[in-house]
């Protein structure tokens, strides 16, 4: 048996421990570092799909509000488009009525002018009364001619009176008691065709059946008969 005797060498062997532990930590180190870099991409690139999520959301939100707006501005026009049918539909009734009044009114004068003749005096061509807007309130129109050859004026006053019954009593109001509009005096001086026109308002007791339309010169003696009318006849 041999015996080997081997020098004894300290530095050595710490260097050898060093340099192992110097692999250990490198080796650490290098997993370490593998490990946070592939946790690192694994963020950013996880960042990077939140970050396109997050542009995603955006863009959708920016395209729902362009869609309300759309929604909106259709609504507006179509509730603008109905508005101005229902406005066209009323200008045209509106219309409508209008050219009914004035045909009536067109006709009217046309019977004042058809019966026109030579007159002595003043006379009573025309009576009409329509009923406004309000309880008991109406509207008049009284025509007057006057034609002779010498083109002369006629002068005078017209009287106007109402006749009804009241509580069962028969009773008579003038123009001037009932009178909002219009000559209360109902004076006049015209060459061949004289207006008078006006509104009145009714008692509410009373029932109207005749109204009675008579002329009278500047001294006040009559002039003509009087001209009884019947209350529904003359109203339209």
């Amino acid at each position: 048996m041999k015996l080997i005797i081997r020098p004894h060498n300290p530095i050595k062997r710490y260097i050898y421990l060093a340099f192992f532990g110097v692999s250990v930590c490198l080796l650490t180190a290098t997993i370490v570092d593998y490990g946070s870099w592939k946790y690192l991409s694994h963020i950013v690139a996880h960042n990077q799909d939140y970050q396109d999520l997050l542009k995603e959301v955006a863009d959708l939100e920016k395209e729902n509000k362009g869609l309300y707006l759309d929604i909106a501005r259709l609504k507006k026009s179509g509730d603008a488009e109905k508005r101005i049918r229902s406005d066209n539909h009323l200008a045209l009734v509106e219309s409508e009525k209008k050219i009914a009044q004035l045909q009536g009114e067109l006709e009217f004068y046309r019977a004042i002018v058809r019966s026109s003749e030579v007159d002595k005096g003043p006379r009573i061509k025309g009576v009409r009364i329509k009923q406004l807007q309000g309880e008991s309130r109406f509207g008049y129109k009284i025509v007057l001619t006057y034609i002779n050859k010498q083109h002369k004026y006629a002068e005078g006053r017209l009287k106007f009176e109402l006749r009804g019954i009241s509580n069962g009593n028969k009773i008579v109001y003038s123009h001037k008691e009932l009178a909002e509009s219009g000559s209360k005096n109902m004076k006049f001086k015209f060459k061949h065709f004289h207006l008078f026109e006006g509104t009145f308002k009714l008692p509410e007791e009373i029932t109207p059946l005749q109204i009675e339309v008579s002329i009278s010169d500047n001294r006040g003696r009559a002039v003509g008969e009087k001209n009884v009318y019947d209350w529904l006849a003359v109203v339209n």
